[in-house]
């Protein structure tokens, strides 16, 4: 339903307080006169004329992101948050309940094959005193790691406070990590000298990113590629750099404004409206396996044991098999792998074959190559191989095969 209230003097109060907050707060003051008059002409368009506030807030928004190239220039209808903004409060119990119920933006962690672990990030949450412990904890999970994926894809972005924590992880300390300029003054940023998990410097790492990374993500991903930290896997950022505040527009709206840009000590620039480029572009569905499979491929390459590298490749044979699936075996094909193996039997099911033994668990194989190697769906620690005459059982990377004859060959 519409406001029957929002009439032309509450929108030309809004806009000309937009206006006054801009010239007040705005980052790049050359670009006010400019991002201005662009709602200035809009109003005398009559493109502001609309009744509902809401979407009056979505096209002024529009136009500013448009008339200033800035992603995190916005304005939006929110009489609950402009009052909390307007009562000095930084958010509501409601904003921190949520933040703390997705776990400081830290959604997953995972073991992956070959000892590479994962960690996603939805957001850089930052709360003193209680993100930084959750932090920690991710932290001593991928210590112990050969390898660890970091994926920010779809990251919304979050608090610098948060990055500089995380990223200090990779770094010695005292590093000079950022500088952050505003009218009149600069913010110098270095990596923390104390860590309550230790560091994880040298650690092969791999960062995950699409065009939905903003923010904080981004800058995450721009130290991991300017400082040479590891690889960042996936599609060109979203290009969002500035560092922005919520600020109150009269009593029912938000304007969020850019007030600091980042400069980086490696670069001298940002990411702003470029992106952060992958140092390996892949579309973001596959980054994961393309960062996971190139992972191990590196980690074989570099074992100290043949029993490491046996594990890294028979692991990567796996992630290679999600990335590209053969081609699945015709009926002839799977019919002659059918059949009695001693005390195992093959059968063929519903165009599947199932590995039988007594006292064991029957398992589907899914065919891993095109060469003849199935793997036993829910045991990755088992895979089959057919050839004439026999059924070769690999119970493990590096273990020896065993035999099973085929009956009646």
């Amino acid at each position: 339903m519409g406001d029957d209230g929002f009439d032309g003097d509450r929108r030309d109060a809004a806009l000309r307080h937009v206006a006054a907050l801009l010239r007040e707060r705005y980052v790049l003051p050359a670009a006010v006169d400019g991002i201005v008059e662009r709602l200035e002409a809009g109003a005398r368009a009559g493109r502001y004329d609309l009744a509902e506030p809401g979407l009056f807030a979505e096209v002024v928004g529009a136009d500013l992101k448009e008339a200033s190239g800035d992603k995190h220039l916005g304005v939006r209808f929110d009489p609950t948050g402009n009052a909390a903004l307007r009562s000095a409060r930084e958010s509501d119990d409601a904003a921190l309940e949520a933040v703390k119920r997705n776990h400081y933006g830290l959604v997953e962690q995972r073991l992956l094959e070959g000892n590479v672990r994962l960690l996603r990030l939805t957001d850089f949450d930052w709360v003193p005193g209680a993100t930084d412990v959750a932090y920690d904890g991710a932290v001593r999970f991928l210590r112990d790691a050969d390898a660890v994926v970091i994926d920010l894809r779809g990251n919304l972005g979050g608090e610098p406070l948060a990055v500089q924590y995380l990223v200090s992880h990779f770094l010695e300390p005292d590093v000079p990590v950022m500088t952050f300029v505003e009218a009149g003054s600069e913010t110098k940023v270095r990596s923390l000298e104390s860590l309550p998990a230790g560091r994880l410097v040298g650690v092969p790492l791999y960062v995950l990113t699409d065009a939905h990374t903003y923010s904080a993500g981004e800058a995450f991903a721009y130290h991991v590629r300017e400082f040479g930290l590891g690889e960042v896997i996936g599609e060109t950022t979203a290009g969002a750099a500035h560092v922005n505040e919520r600020l109150p527009v009269g009593t029912e709206f938000v304007l969020s404004v850019s007030y600091g840009r980042p400069v980086h000590p490696a670069t001298g620039t940002s990411w702003e409206g470029t992106g952060v480029a992958p140092t390996i572009e892949t579309p973001a569905g596959e980054a994961l396996d393309v960062a996971h499979a190139l992972a191990l491929e590196r980690l074989a390459a570099a074992a100290s044991s043949e029993e490491l590298r046996a594990e890294y490749l028979w692991a990567r044979v796996a992630v290679e098999a999600r990335r590209s699936p053969p081609a699945p075996p015709d009926e002839a094909t799977l019919a002659s792998c059918a059949g009695s193996y001693g005390s195992a039997d093959v059968v063929l099911k519903d165009g599947r074959l199932w590995l039988l033994r007594p006292g064991r668990h029957d398992f589907c194989l899914d065919p891993l190559t095109a060469d003849g190697l199935y793997g036993a769906r829910g045991n990755g620690r088992l895979r089959v191989r057919f050839e004439p005459g026999r059924m070769l059982l690999h119970p493990g990377p590096g273990a020896q095969a065993l035999e099973y004859r085929r009956t009646g060959d």
